[in-house]
């Protein structure tokens, strides 16, 4: 009897992608001429195989880009990814190497002053750039606000929580009031237009009707999920 193969953690759906890439898409048909844009999604992506315990939300940021361009010969699709260049990623690019490891194991003592975060979770859209989580962080410590990282950490925790159990239909009223209420405090702090050079209070403004409609779906949800039933004393709940 053959001995069990193990299996990798980073195999099959959770196989990284080894290279940075530029390259065109095959169009079949014709992109429609509103469908204009970009599409940008950022997930875990581990620059060197782990060692020891391994999750996936451990491996470095990396943000994936789908281009779309119409034109009259039918449209341009273009596919484009980038590792996000966070401290962590340049001291291990630099060496070469895995420098940090899973939880449990110690983290290689070159590197025990740097920043261990992957910035894997998160992207945001301001001042003409991208920035993960970590530069969320950074963006919160510029509007004065306190422990920058721990507070961008507990707002993704808030937004993957909620939704979920908005989407589960869990609670999704106190959910969705929570989300709410945590929308309009972010639209307030981080998208006021005013005072803003043109071209930035235009993309701030598209936040702000963008968060306005999301905030519009979130008080449907809340008035119009059912109240859970409450059964009187004495009575039974067939």
């Amino acid at each position: 009897m053959s001995e069990p193969q193990a299996v990798s953690p980073v195999s099959g759906l959770f196989e990284p992608m080894r290279s940075e890439d530029d390259f065109d898409l095959k169009v079949v048909g014709r992109i429609p001429d509103a469908l204009s844009g970009a599409y940008y999604r950022i997930g875990p992506n581990p620059q060197f195989d782990p060692q020891g315990p391994y999750f996936p939300f451990l491996g470095d940021g990396m943000v994936h880009a789908f281009f779309l361009e119409p034109n009259k010969d039918g449209g341009r699709a273009r596919y484009r990814n980038r590792w996000v260049r966070t401290p962590k990623w340049h001291a291990e690019n630099k060496a070469g190497r895995l420098l940090f490891y899973g939880p449990g194991t110690p983290t290689d003592p070159a590197v025990a002053n740097v920043n261990p975060s992957p910035a894997n979770i998160h992207i945001v859209y301001h001042a003409g750039k991208l920035m993960a989580l970590q530069g969320t962080a950074a963006y919160m410590r510029s509007k004065g606000l306190p422990a920058a990282p721990i507070l961008a950490v507990a707002a993704a925790a808030l937004e993957l929580t909620a939704g979920a159990l908005v989407a589960a239909g869990m609670r999704a009223r106190a959910a969705a009031l929570a989300l709410g209420a945590f929308l309009v405090v972010v639209t307030a702090i981080f998208h006021n237009p005013w005072g803003l050079p043109a071209a930035e209070a235009q993309a701030q403004a598209q936040q702000v009707f963008k968060n306005l409609a999301i905030l519009g779906g979130l008080l449907l949800v809340a008035m119009h999920v059912p109240a859970p039933e409450r059964s009187r004393p004495g009575s039974k709940v067939l």
